[in-house]
């Protein structure tokens, strides 16, 4: 009798445990979405690092070859997307990570 119950109990902690772990209860992220920027200065790092020249709801991304035009950014903070273009190393590391670019 002994044998049946320990395979019986390892069988009941197992779907307890499988129940347990089957619910998703982490919480939806609903604060955040997606914004799109626009970048509105000219080919030097410090213009594309400067917060003023990326704005929302703007369609003319200016002139100049190979720059970045639109950025999506996942966050509805303002100071989150500051902070990441702030941290471009080269104007060719913000075109590359960029949404679009400038023909």
């Amino acid at each position: 009798m002994k044998t049946l119950k320990f395979p019986a109990f390892v069988l009941a902690f197992v779907i307890a445990i499988t129940g347990a772990f089957a619910f998703n209860t982490k919480p939806v992220e609903s604060g955040k979405f997606s914004k799109v920027y626009f970048y509105t200065g000219d080919n030097t790092l410090a213009q594309i690092q400067n917060p003023s020249k990326w704005i929302l709801n703007g369609d003319p991304c200016g002139t100049g070859s190979n720059l970045p035009c639109t950025k999506n950014f996942v966050s509805d903070v303002r100071a989150d997307f500051d902070a990441h273009i702030m941290a471009y190393a080269s104007v060719a590391a913000a075109t590359a990570d960029a949404s679009t670019k400038r023909p």
